[in-house]
């Protein structure tokens, strides 16, 4: 057990965040819950790169999550939060949500969904949103072979198809049964949901756009095109209120953030990853705000 301890520690990845050259010496050292390939491409990175002063984001090896924790680093120096981040491995977002409600880790390195967050009001806070509602557009990404799926046009054609999605990703799981599948599984894990796409057992499943100039496809899968759904949610940050100094961390990070959507930089990094893209602006948005059909009633 003693050596399984040890190994645990050794695997971490250290970063630290500081607002200067010198740091005090008693930084808050911050536990964050990170995907573990996020946090090898993470790691690989900072050894190519200045992370804190990265701009470009078009050549990341990784979509959202990696932008994700590479502007939360940023969006913490700029607050002049004295921390020092610990990365531990958690792949699965409702464990992240249950973790960061017992108070031992202080944040996800991921974006979650405000709905998700505010879900929790007495162990969590939601940092200022980092992804606006309404900017989160996704493709319905099927297998290149799968002519039918790729002929689609409206709703009525992809009632006819077969869907798979998470239900523990709130915001997918509600535009994806706005679409009306013919068939609906939950799969929990995401390489799980394009193995079965990409061997045509399912016919799509929602994944942002990865756009390569005017190159969309995503491994062996293409979004079908000229329509796309988006999902009605923002995103932000998840700090754990019960670990300490959390305030303290959240301040630092929302003012992070504020100095960085004044720069244009969070917009910009997100839509060089695929999000809110201008190659897919004009696209036809199959699923309506929800929000809209309340305001009818």
């Amino acid at each position: 057990m003693w050596l399984q301890k040890i190994l645990v520690v050794c695997l971490l990845v250290v970063f630290t965040v500081s607002s200067g050259n010198v740091y005090s010496q008693n930084p808050i050292t911050v536990p964050v819950l990170i995907a573990e390939d996020v946090k090898l491409h993470l790691e690989r990175l900072s050894k190519q790169t200045d992370i804190l002063a990265l701009n470009d984001f078009s050549q990341l090896p990784q979509g959202r999550d990696l932008v994700d924790v590479i502007l939360l680093n940023q969006a913490l120096h700029l607050g002049k939060c004295n921390c020092r981040l610990v990365y531990f491995d958690n792949s699965v977002y409702g464990r992240n949500i249950d973790l960061l409600n017992s108070g031992k880790f202080a944040m996800s390195a991921d974006t979650l969904w405000l709905s998700d967050i505010q879900a929790h009001p007495e162990s969590l806070i939601a940092s200022h949103v980092v992804i606006k509602k309404g900017d989160y557009d996704v493709g319905l990404y099927t297998s290149k072979g799968n002519e039918k799926a790729l002929k689609a046009k409206n709703t009525d054609d992809i009632s006819k198809l077969t869907a798979i999605s998470n239900r523990f990703w709130t915001a997918d799981w509600q535009a994806i049964n706005q679409l009306k599948p013919n068939k609906l599984a939950h799969i929990e894990s995401f390489p799980n949901m394009k193995r079965l796409v990409k061997s045509e057992i399912a016919d799509y499943t929602l994944i942002h756009f990865r756009v390569d100039e005017d190159d969309l496809s995503y491994e062996e899968m293409l979004p079908i095109p000229n329509i796309k759904a988006v999902l009605w949610d923002s995103r932000h940050f998840a700090i754990s209120s019960h670990f300490p100094n959390s305030q303290h961390i959240a301040n630092a990070i929302n003012a992070g953030l504020k100095l960085l959507h004044k720069q244009n930089k969070i917009t910009a990094a997100y839509q060089s990853v695929g999000i809110n893209h201008p190659v897919t602006a004009n696209w036809e948005v199959l699923n309506i705000n929800p929000d809209d059909n309340l305001n009818g009633l």
